[in-house]
């Protein structure tokens, strides 16, 4: 596995520093979202090609990859075509270009771009895993892997869409969406996230780095659950009236029936 990591790192690398480049003429850097998708693509995409043994594992990974990260990254473009640069980018390009322009381009391409190129390696570690391994057929742990990383897509992009279509209609009126999934959970979307990626470590059981994969999913869930996540989007709520009283009685990760709050 070792020397498809490097590669894997080698390759996000260079790919989000085209990101950042492109950021820069575009003065958007929140463009860095948009390759999160497509950076562990093509992680999945090169170790299954580098991968001469492939079989039904790595193809079954590989193709769960590409729904997760094409989904994804459309969903984001076509977010950040209406809304544009996010307001935490916009906030840091204030702050750091106050200090000049060579300390900001440095420390966005530092924090922002080579800081998610990294996490995005220690999350992808599943794929680059089964992607690498020798080990190509589906037993009983990576059965469960696909069925918890299938409910965890569906959580995601249901919520993704019934949050799009409420903010369609209700982008000004400081309302809550309070049904669907979000009847059950305040962020149902970043709980279906952390699930498909526990399915993904489950699929990489077998390949002998089922302790160096477990990083992944412990990761992302931690990054959702305490950083970047549920207290940015809870922040950007906290003057909203509506949202104490939701807040008051719905779960914040998992779903659950609104009068069992539990984290």
């Amino acid at each position: 596995m070792m020397l498809p990591l490097v590669h894997a790192s080698i390759l996000t690398f260079f790919t989000m520093t085209i990101f950042f480049i492109v950021a820069q003429l575009k003065k958007d850097n929140s463009i860095v979202d948009i390759g999160w998708g497509i950076g562990l693509i093509q992680i999945a995409l090169y170790t299954i090609y580098k991968n001469p043994s492939a079989g039904s594992l790595q193809y079954y990974a590989t193709i769960l990859i590409l729904l997760w990260g094409l989904r994804l990254s459309t969903h984001i473009t076509l977010r950040h075509s209406r809304i544009g640069e996010d307001q935490r980018y916009t906030a840091w390009r204030t702050l750091w270009q106050a200090k000049g322009m060579v300390y900001f381009y440095l420390r966005s391409f530092a924090q922002i771009f080579m800081l998610q190129g990294f996490v995005m390696i220690v999350v992808g570690l599943p794929v680059i895993a089964i992607n690498s391994s020798l080990h190509t057929s589906l037993c009983l742990p990576e059965l469960c892997g696909l069925c918890l990383w299938i409910i965890g897509f569906f959580f995601e992009a249901v919520a993704d869409y019934q949050l799009t279509m409420f903010k369609k209609e209700h982008s000004a009126d400081g309302k809550i969406l309070s049904s669907g999934l979000w009847h059950y959970s305040r962020h149902p979307n970043y709980f279906g996230e952390s699930l498909m990626w526990w399915g993904m470590w489950l699929l990489s059981i077998h390949t002998g780095f089922a302790v160096i994969t477990l990083a992944s999913p412990v990761t992302i869930t931690l990054l959702l659950l305490y950083v970047s996540g549920i207290p940015l989007a809870e922040k950007s709520l906290a003057s909203n009236p509506a949202f104490d009283k939701y807040k008051s009685s719905t779960s914040s990760f998992i779903p659950l029936p609104p009068s069992q709050k539990k984290q």
